[in-house]
């Protein structure tokens, strides 16, 4: 505790002395939180432990700036802050402090959705799309609106590509977004991130094009290119 308030005390002194922290408002730390994340994610996916504990540490100082600045912006109190985020946790694991009997991670979830009232009022609606799919889809299956397994969601994508082959240029964007959907609900099955699937696939893209490019010369036509990138698939 003594080393957060360490922080906080550094935090209110950027505040004060240094001209980029003290102009920073609530929502522009918002892109910071998605820089970081990303950041921390991709440290992650290295097992870089020195970069995943640098990470985590940007993240904590993001977090505290933003309570230092919503005490000074929109007059949050803090400690109350700090009170209400207690009350809330303790609140949420009656298993824990309470007599609820929750055997597994699967009934924490279901009680935790079944007790709210509007279960995607949480949902960022700024969020990626397909982050906020599965989550979507997550969220649906906890209250037990869910495929069997996951031919469900197979048949159902073979079901959107055969509508979208059929869609015109005023239904297109809305099957196309439907198909999506249904791909995110395949991977949400198979325990597949699809952001983090589509992320990999841009950059074994990205790679191998370089390659083709490199390999092709700046005269080459499509047929050559194709033929360079089916070469490439072989090695």
């Amino acid at each position: 505790m003594a080393k957060t308030e360490e922080v906080i005390k550094l935090i209110r002194r950027l505040r004060k002395e240094c001209p980029w922290d003290r102009k920073r408002k609530l929502k522009d730390l918002v892109n910071s939180f998605i820089e970081e994340s990303y950041e921390l994610l991709a440290a992650l996916e290295d097992g870089d432990r020195e970069k995943i504990s640098e990470e985590i540490g940007d993240l904590l100082f993001l977090g505290l700036m933003a309570v230092v600045i919503a005490e000074e912006e929109i007059k949050i109190d803090p400690n109350q802050l700090y009170r209400d985020l207690i009350e809330k946790y303790v609140r949420r694991h009656p298993h824990v402090f309470g007599d609820a009997e929750l055997k597994n991670g699967s009934d924490v979830l279901r009680y935790w959705e079944r007790h709210k009232k509007r279960p995607f009022s949480d949902i960022p609606k700024v969020l990626p799309a397909l982050v906020r799919a599965r989550l979507i889809q997550e969220r649906a299956s906890r209250f037990g609106f869910d495929w069997e397994d996951v031919t469900g969601p197979i048949e159902k994508v073979k079901e959107e590509v055969a509508e979208l082959t059929r869609s015109d240029d005023s239904s297109r964007e809305v099957e196309f977004g439907d198909l999506l959907f249904s791909l995110v609900n395949v991977a949400r099955f198979l325990k597949i991130d699809p952001e983090t699937a589509l992320a990999k696939t841009c950059d074994k893209f990205q790679r191998r094009f370089q390659r083709v490019i490199e390999r092709a010369g700046p005269d080459a036509d499509l047929e050559e290119m194709d033929r360079i990138w089916e070469d490439l698939k072989d090695e």
